[in-house]
């Protein structure tokens, strides 16, 4: 295993709410390991009580050594397994994942899981980039000449995950495992605000559309349905994701505002170079459809104009 190229403390992270609780993410050090688990220490107290605690696992993460026996030997430490992708919580050892039921018998570990939301995971995704020695994508999108999109054509929505993804933003119910995936206009000029949500189920070149959820700058949310028997599964989807993300509008104006200071580097590729990528192909707009940035105009004489 080689030396991690970044500091264990830049996964010491706060947790949102009014109490400064905080934990500490480790995410696999290893170059070409894909695998997403992330080991996870907190404890009641400061920041200072928990790098105390937690010292001996930064210290075998910095060596490359085991820092997962090294956390199995701590004590007044609440310690877990993360999954990056789905938010699942699961013992140190073994292969047990922890359903929300579950976690009322562990009140310290549910009071910590709790207050995981969305933006902490992104964080820790990060943190996953940063310990394989890789570049934030969001900055690395930035600093390119231009974004190759899979089979992009000018005026298609562009899925986040494309451009500047850390992580697949995954869901469990009922022991289903469904995607969502946001999609945002790339046209500078375009001033619709608008954000659309695609929930799918299964492994992502497979998956079944569940449906869609349109939501505008001003906070109005359309579901959008292929069947009205979905609608039931793609309302607890909808409500799952507005519970990781409780700030999920703002989420959607800083991420909007990334993507349209990249519309103009972005040029269409014909190779899958991720993936997620053929969930964007539920995105594509008929040209003679009305553009989804509501100026009332057909798609192709809008911000679907070559």
């Amino acid at each position: 295993m080689p030396t991690p190229p970044v500091n264990p403390e830049m996964g010491i992270l706060r947790l949102p709410g009014d109490e400064p609780d905080w934990i500490w993410a480790f995410t696999c050090p290893t170059r070409n390991c894909s695998c997403r688990g992330v080991l996870v220490l907190a404890t009641s107290g400061d920041r200072e009580t928990l790098m105390a605690r937690g010292a001996s696992v930064g210290e075998a993460w910095s060596r490359g050594s085991d820092h997962v026996e090294a956390a199995v030997a701590l004590s007044g430490v609440t310690v877990f397994q993360l999954d990056l992708d789905s938010g699942e919580v699961g013992l140190l050892q073994g292969e047990k994942r922890f359903k929300p039921d579950d976690l009322a018998a562990h009140p310290e570990l549910s009071r910590v899981v709790e207050r995981i939301d969305g933006e902490v995971l992104d964080a820790i995704g990060r943190l996953w980039y940063q310990g394989k020695g890789d570049q934030d994508p969001e900055e690395a999108r930035r600093e390119a000449s231009k974004v190759e999109i899979v089979n992009w054509t000018a005026g298609d929505l562009v899925a986040w995950d494309e451009v500047a993804g850390l992580r697949e933003d995954l869901y469990v119910l009922d022991d289903r495992v469904y995607g969502a995936i946001e999609l945002y206009c790339v046209n500078p000029g375009c001033s619709c605000g608008e954000t659309v949500i695609s929930f799918s189920e299964g492994p992502t070149r497979d998956a079944r559309h569940v449906g869609r959820v349109r939501v505008t700058r001003s906070g109005t949310e359309e579901i959008e349905l292929d069947n009205e028997r979905e609608r039931a599964q793609l309302e607890r989807l909808w409500g799952a994701f507005r519970h990781r993300y409780p700030h999920h509008r703002e989420r959607f104006a800083r991420r909007a505002a990334v993507m349209q200071e990249l519309g103009p580097k972005i040029v269409s590729s014909g190779r899958s170079q991720k993936r997620n990528a053929p969930v964007v192909a539920a995105a594509k707009l008929g040209r003679n459809e009305p553009c989804p940035c509501g100026s009332g105009k057909k798609h192709k004489k809008c911000c679907g104009a070559a």
